[in-house]
């Protein structure tokens, strides 16, 4: 059990109004992890899972892709050539109806923490809506 609980039970008595039986607890633990608003690691440690960033109003389209986890990662492809670039992420909770390989329009997002980027850091970004395909001739 985690420590939390043992500390609880030792501060308050059983049936005290002020304890959060652990039933309560998990059930809105698992109401939070549907919401996308805590997430929980492979090692069973809860975190705070991915915020609601406000939308910066830059928009693209490109191909959606999906990974294991159920994020996404836009490709770029420009016109007939087949080079690839992945430059922008898509979280769960933000790609609505879309599914893998689909062409949709995203806005990017405005993330306010200081991410630590990197050479290639990739550009979070929201679905708006799935498009059909671009004709390409």
């Amino acid at each position: 059990m985690h420590k939390v609980f043992n500390d609880m039970r030792n501060t308050y008595k059983e049936g005290s109004s002020l304890y959060v039986k652990k039933e309560e607890f998990d059930f809105a633990l698992d109401e939070l992890m549907s919401k996308y608003l805590v997430g929980k690691n492979r090692f069973g440690k809860y975190f705070i899972d991915y915020l609601d960033y406000e939308e910066t109003g830059v928009e693209g389209e490109g191909y959606i892709d999906l990974d294991k986890d159920g994020n996404g990662f836009i490709t770029i492809k420009s016109h007939r050539n087949e080079y690839r670039k992945s430059s922008y992420f898509v979280h769960k909770k933000n790609i609505g109806e879309a599914k893998s390989g689909d062409y949709v329009r995203f806005v990017e997002l405005k993330v306010t923490n200081k991410k630590q980027f990197v050479k290639f850091a990739l550009i979070d970004v929201k679905v708006k809506e799935v498009l059909s395909p671009p004709n390409i001739s």
